[in-house]
């Protein structure tokens, strides 16, 4: 997943959002990906990211951060 550091305030929305809904999801399988739907809230260290310097995009990949300034 790739952020940019200068919206997690909407980031946060997003995800507060997504967790005040609470209907039951529907999977639609297809050949190569499923859909879900509604989409679920990801879970990102938001107090990680608050500490990440401003405009940068940060990468996460499994157990692995990459910065790009």
């Amino acid at each position: 997943m790739i952020i940019y550091t200068d919206q997690l305030d909407l980031i946060r929305k997003v995800v507060q959002v997504l967790n005040s809904r609470k209907a039951e999801q529907m999977v639609i399988r297809g050949e190569g990906i499923d859909f879900v739907w509604p989409p679920r809230a990801p879970n990102l260290p938001m107090s990680l990211l608050e500490i990440m310097p401003a405009s940068t995009y940060v990468i996460l990949r499994g157990n692995t951060i990459t910065i790009v300034p």
